[in-house]
């Protein structure tokens, strides 16, 4: 039944069509890790970033395939070009529960990849206090990000705030 349901979104042009096929594929209960793999993959067929980022929120709902998964929602994030969608993103992707070292790390260098400074140093303060200190790859992975901010005020805010 997904199968036909894939042939079907990949030969669909509309985003929004895609999008909403998508999205009721995602919302059933019972897909499994390899169904899961799969719509993301058509999720980087997306070319709007509102959809695109939409359709990874919904991913957010399965938190344990987002653990097990975590490089493959933050690759398909890289495809995202606007901040404003990537930053409220990784905001709702924060929030998990599952989230362990090495995602914490490689969400601060998706973090520092985002162009605007304001969405930089919003993520990194309020990603700061979930954050272990005294790990030295957390607290690399963090200065490396809050030192690719621009602005020094923006900058010395984000570098506090880890302190």
């Amino acid at each position: 039944m997904l199968a036909d349901i894939v042939e079907c979104i990949i030969t669909i042009y509309s985003d929004q069509e895609k999008y909403e096929l998508l999205q009721l594929v995602l919302k059933r209960s019972s897909l499994s890790n390899k169904q899961l793999e799969t719509t993301v993959e058509l999720i980087h067929d997306i070319r709007s970033d509102n959809y695109k980022a939409n359709s990874l929120k919904t991913l957010l709902s399965r938190e344990q395939f987002i653990a097990q998964h975590f490089s493959i929602i933050i690759e398909a994030t890289e495809e995202i070009y606007s901040d404003g969608d990537k930053s409220n993103f990784y905001k709702d992707l924060m929030n998990s529960r599952y989230l362990q070292l090495v995602d914490y790390c490689m969400l601060l260098y998706a973090i520092k990849n985002i162009n605007n400074d304001a969405s930089k140093r919003e993520l990194l303060c309020k990603l700061a206090p979930k954050l272990p200190k005294t790990n030295p790859k957390i607290s690399r992975a963090y200065i490396d990000a809050a030192d690719s901010i621009y602005s020094s005020q923006d900058k010395a805010t984000a570098t506090l705030a880890f302190q």
